[in-house]
């Protein structure tokens, strides 16, 4: 199955996407750190390059995953036991779909969100980004724990 995800909302401190998840009736919205002209990374202030890539589960524990299991609505909702993953992204580590609001929370990840806007400055945001997290996690986990095969598709619409 292949998420698709495009690019469509550029600015100088990030990026936002329109996303399609196959068996989810929705769009959702991802925000992420600035694309750069030429490929120039700035660790945790630079997006992905644009591409295919699997996901995978991260099923190694690690300080984020503890820190994210101590959160109340993670308690809450219960279904967070890994991180999704985008494997082998060039120049990249570690890049997981997770909730935050706007680029300070992304880190070089990608934010999932029901809507988007901007918030009183200007500066990008995603909303209901947990409700968001959850529905894809919920969907995408136990299909992937079973065997699927899961990609995102980065496209840019420019």
């Amino acid at each position: 199955m292949v998420i698709t995800m495009i690019r469509d909302d550029f600015d100088s401190v990030d990026t936002v996407s329109r996303v399609g998840v196959p068996g989810l009736n929705r769009t959702f919205h991802f925000l992420e750190d600035t694309v750069r002209e030429n490929g120039e990374k700035v660790r945790g202030e630079t997006a992905i390059p644009a591409g295919m890539y699997e996901l995978v589960l991260r099923k190694e524990d690690s300080p984020m995953l503890q820190r994210w299991l101590r959160k109340d609505w993670v308690k809450r909702w219960g279904g967070l036991k890994y991180f999704i993953m985008l494997k082998d992204v060039p120049n990249f580590s570690y890049i997981y779909l997770h909730a935050g609001r706007d680029h300070e929370d992304s880190d070089g990840c990608l934010l999932t969100g029901m809507q988007r806007g901007q918030n009183s400055e200007g500066v990008s945001e995603v909303y209901n980004s947990r409700d968001g997290m959850e529905m894809i996690y919920d969907h995408i986990i136990p299909r992937l724990e079973a065997g699927e095969r899961w990609f995102i598709d980065i496209k840019e619409a420019r």
